[in-house]
């Protein structure tokens, strides 16, 4: 047997072949490539951009809750629950785990899971970048300096550090999926071997648990870069295939937690004990009907919005700088170039067949694989030089030290332009909302929240943080939209028998509830979110400001404003200062944020979004002065929005104003 170095190196599979010997030819010639020569200083070099990612996230996380998502994945992780179509159980599981560290507040430590993850996904990066940048010929330090910087550049791509500082599902499903790619690429070095091969299988199956549909698209890409290559498709298709499938099947049967776990409670996405209620809550087609009613922008418009957003997200000194290293790649390794195209064009499918939102921070996580694909191929202008045929020295240096500078750039810009929003660790949104309103509410009230960004962290007080156990929550829509709402019919009815009368009512008649709301009324306070989304009145220049059908189930006129919230007004309230209050919720509110750090960008959206419902409440309350101190509070926010200022001129202008009054 030959024990030559080169051979050592090298081995006997397809990159020795690549390399310019075969079995009998061991003398490495002089323009041999670096083939993904692993150096001494990988792992220090590594160990050292996890610390200092880990470190970066940890400062910009924070104790406090988070909207939406995030406040939900507190509450399943501290109550081992099941959380929103489709399920997420890995996350879920992971959640638990980390829960129970006796490390700070809950919310904490399910933050620090997130940052430690965030910052193995900038690993990781840093991992395919050494991998990418060797194989077309960059070797040594120079290939530290441009991998390192492509994962710095990448770290505070917003997609990423967003979810990296806070409960979220979406940076673990980057590192998985990151992962499978390192995988696939280790795999083809040693392509008759089965390491690798079952290790892609196992994380595949276990990121579908995590993400169904971004980890599948990584998955057949990477699939497909495997299926062109003879000796990787041998070991597919015919050698390992049993043990790879029965890996694979293994990582999906994280999936049997949510029929398990939906057999002792949480039932409110529907029953997964049954198999039509699994495929309901695994499709999760269910939540994405409830959440938006936006319709699909055609596919090409889709993908021109998402590539403009990728401007913003990458930094445009990055996406430079991996456009014309993608061209370098495509000329000295197309599979390697071609494989990170593949990524980038799925990372762009994955949102543009589906609804589009460019401002939701979760969008960005979908845009995530392909951005940080197209991010990696900024590694190929740093072996450039070489295409060129540059020699001396001073040549492997030259592209290393373009795409650093590229990436010191590129951080400061994105730093400057994602800190306010990234930064968590001064974020007090939901804790001052919740102890401005959820904290008023009367004792024993019943308490009937609609939407889902303050419904999670209405979930996550009570719950986890134990505040107000003694109100009866009950959304809404009594989750009709779930197997029709009979199990989460079954599962409230259960812990709180007071509110069967409810649910039967609902169940019989198919809709509100409001029979047996009244009687209810009579014996506990029912306070409802404001969920008025359309003008009743018949003012054409108002109705333009209706965002949509639906809204609360009962007439205004049976309703009191509070802060938020509406009391369910039965009987009728003697000397209710509906004004008053008003003025009273929101100058102690925003005083409030005012010493704790001021309003965050997130939660400005969504303070914007009360106060446009409030202001509809108040037009068909015929209360047009409440109407406007809504607008004018929601400008203040967000002085340049033209539907505000359009609304805005609609309340003062004396026609308009003439019509609400006389109507």
């Amino acid at each position: 047997m030959d024990s030559s170095p080169q051979k050592r190196l090298f081995g006997d599979g397809i990159l020795a072949r690549e390399a310019g010997f075969d079995d009998a030819e061991v003398t490495v010639p002089d323009n041999l490539p670096s083939l993904a020569v692993g150096s001494v200083w990988d792992g220090p070099v590594g160990a050292l951009l996890f610390a200092v990612a880990g470190l970066f996230y940890l400062i910009h996380t924070g104790p406090n809750s988070f909207w939406l998502d995030s406040a939900e994945f507190v509450t399943t992780g501290h109550g081992v629950g099941v959380a929103h179509p489709p399920g997420t159980p890995l996350y879920v599981l992971f959640s638990a785990l980390f829960a129970r560290f006796p490390l700070g507040a809950a919310t904490f430590r399910l933050h620090l899971m997130n940052v430690l993850i965030g910052a193995g996904a900038v690993v990781v990066v840093y991992r395919v970048g050494l991998l990418v940048v060797r194989r077309a010929g960059l070797s040594g330090v120079p290939s530290l300096v441009a991998a390192t910087s492509v994962a710095a550049a990448t770290a505070l791509n917003a997609g990423l550090w967003f979810h990296a500082v806070r409960a979220e599902v979406y940076a673990l499903n980057i590192l998985l999926c990151l992962a499978i790619v390192w995988c696939t690429l280790l795999w083809e070095e040693r392509p008759q071997g089965s390491r690798y091969l079952l290790l892609i299988a196992l994380l595949g199956g276990l990121g579908l648990a995590n993400h169904h549909l971004l980890t599948g698209l990584t998955g057949l890409v990477c699939l497909g870069y495997a299926a062109t290559h003879k000796e990787m498709r041998k070991c597919l298709f015919f050698r390992y295939l049993p043990v790879a499938v029965a890996l694979f099947a293994g990582g999906l049967l994280t999936y049997l937690y949510l029929p398990i776990r939906s057999a002792d409670g949480w039932r409110m996405w529907g029953d997964a004990g049954s198999l039509s209620g699994f495929l309901e809550m695994v499709s999760a087609r269910a939540f994405h009907i409830s959440v938006t009613d936006s319709p699909k922008a055609p596919l090409m418009v889709a993908l021109i919005t998402i590539f403009d957003s990728w401007l913003g997200l990458m930094g445009l000194p990055l996406v430079v700088a991996s456009v014309a290293g993608l061209c370098a790649l495509l000329a000295m390794r197309r599979r390697e170039a071609l494989l990170l195209l593949g990524l980038a064009l799925a990372g762009a499918l994955s949102k543009a067949i589906m609804y589009l939102d460019v401002e939701n921070p979760d969008d960005h996580a979908y845009f995530l694989i392909g951005m940080v694909a197209l991010s990696l191929a900024a590694v190929g202008l740093a072996a450039a030089p070489r295409w060129l045929r540059l020699r001396g020295r001073v040549a492997p240096w030259l592209g290393a030290t373009v795409v650093a500078g590229v990436a010191l750039v590129n951080v400061f810009l994105l730093y400057q332009a994602n800190n306010q929003r990234c930064d968590l660790s001064r974020f007090h949104g939901p804790d001052s909302l919740n102890r401005h309103f959820h904290e008023r509410v009367p004792p024993d009230a019943l308490f009937m929240p609609s939407y889902y960004a303050t419904f999670f962290n209405h979930l996550l007080f009570r719950s986890v943080e134990q505040r107000r156990p003694d109100l009866l929550m009950v959304h809404q829509s009594l989750y009709s939209r779930f197997g029709k709402g009979v199990a989460y019919a079954a599962d409230i009815s259960k812990k709180h028998p007071d509110a069967a009368p409810l649910f039967a009512e609902f169940l019989e008649a198919g809709g509100f509830p409001l029979e047996a709301l009244v009687e209810l009324a009579r014996s506990r306070e029912v306070l409802l979110e404001n969920d008025t989304v359309a003008v009743t009145l018949d003012v054409p220049y108002l109705q333009q400001f209706t965002l949509g059908d639906g809204g609360l189930p009962l007439a205004a006129d049976d309703l009191a404003f509070d802060g938020p919230g509406v009391l369910y007004n039965v009987p009728p309230r003697v000397g209710w200062n509906e004004g008053a209050l008003q003025q009273e919720f929101w100058t102690g509110f925003y005083e409030d944020l005012g010493t704790v750090g001021g309003i965050h960008a997130e939660l400005s959206k969504l303070l914007v979004w009360y106060h446009y419902r409030n202001a509809l409440f108040f037009v068909n309350r015929q209360s047009p002065r409440r109407a406007l101190l809504e607008v004018k509070l929601a400008r203040q926010l967000k002085p340049d929005f033209e539907r505000l200022i359009e609304f805005e001129n609609a309340l003062v202008s004396p026609p308009s104003v003439e019509n609400i009054i006389t109507h």
